[in-house]
């Protein structure tokens, strides 16, 4: 089939444009943006779909819609949902009224689950085996990569305090033995609740003005999370919240393909889905000190061995279903069956 027989397909990501999305480049999926859209390119093309950016088919008749994240706004075009936020952060993604309006939807949240209309498929993510640095080589004892975001809404769920306990911690407490990267740490995160909102702008302009941080551990930003995760040790790697069965974001898989050791709290269920030997539980730890000392405890024998069990992971079956081929040919199966394409 050639480029010009082949159906249109809109995909909307955030406010991409120029087919950028799909451009092969250095670093997670490809430079992919979380997702490997250059692969779902491929494997949708194999059922004669070419997928674009919205402003590629402007005035074309396309096929159906692709939304990562639902959208509030459906047009008359068969459409379908990757619900990827956790609907405490987008509520649209939780709405099962909303979402019936979808052909289909996907999600790696267990608990919209029903295999008819909205079909489990995981986050995706490269696991490719790296040939990595060991215990010795890592010149970082431990380090932490996230933005400085606190959740919009009051819930017992957000864990942005319990990283920020940790974060405190070790800045005070083992500073030579610690390191703190990501955007927005030389300003307050955003918080909850109506009077925050209004003192956020100030916050915010003072902070460019005269940027200042608490933390002396802090980095800035990095380019690559895998510059730093080369380097170190462990990753303390919290979720934003604990988001129930399923909700594993990139976070620990990037730690993992690295082989950096993570301190994870997140998914409830993730002892099922990914070998204890293959990270450590945050929620043993309710005492950054005691996390500390867990962690010197550790020796090159041990971290050896749990990079081990991670390799023989992700090799395995039982991380298939996290994979980048997994996600792309699932959602382009499914997609392809309720239209009647064929590859």
């Amino acid at each position: 089939m050639t480029r010009a027989t082949m159906k249109r397909a809109s995909v909307y990501f955030h406010q991409q444009r120029r087919d950028e999305m799909f451009a092969v480049a250095p670093g997670a999926n490809a430079g992919g943006l979380y997702f490997p859209f250059a692969r779902l390119r491929e494997v949708f093309a194999e059922y004669g779909v070419q997928l674009s950016t919205p402003d590629m088919n402007a005035g074309r008749e396309v096929a159906f819609e692709l939304h990562f994240n639902a959208r509030h706004r459906l047009r008359d075009v068969p459409s379908y949902a990757y619900l990827w936020e956790h609907p405490l952060i987008r509520p649209v993604n939780g709405n099962l009224r909303h979402l019936a309006r979808y052909r289909r939807a996907f999600t790696w949240n267990e608990a919209l689950v029903d295999g008819r209309h909205i079909h489990e498929l995981p986050i995706p993510n490269d696991l490719t085996v790296r040939d990595v640095p060991g215990y010795a080589e890592r010149d970082l004892f431990c380090v932490v990569i996230a933005g400085n975001r606190a959740l919009r809404q009051r819930t017992p769920l957000a864990l942005h305090d319990k990283r920020l306990a940790a974060i405190r911690w070790f800045d005070r407490h083992a500073p030579e033995q610690f390191a703190l990267y990501g955007h927005g740490w030389h300003r307050p995160a955003k918080a909850p609740g109506i009077a925050a909102r209004l003192v956020k702008p100030l916050q915010d302009w003072r902070a460019r003005w005269w940027p200042t941080t608490e933390f002396r551990t802090y980095r800035g930003p990095v380019a690559s999370k895998e510059d730093i995760l080369l380097r170190a040790r462990f990753t303390i790697c919290y979720e934003n919240l604990r988001g129930g069965n399923g909700y594993i974001t990139e976070k620990l898989f990037d730690a993992l393909i690295y082989g950096c050791l993570p301190v994870y709290v997140g998914a409830s269920d993730i002892a099922r889905r990914v070998p204890p030997a293959c990270w450590i539980d945050g929620d043993l730890y309710d005492d950054p000190a005691d996390l500390y000392r867990a962690l010197q405890a550790i020796g090159e024998d041990e971290f050896r061995e749990r990079r081990a069990r991670t390799v023989e992971f992700l090799r395995g079956e039982q991380a298939r279903p996290y994979g980048n081929e997994h996600f792309c040919r699932t959602m382009a199966y499914l997609v392809a069956e309720d239209l009647g394409l064929s590859a």
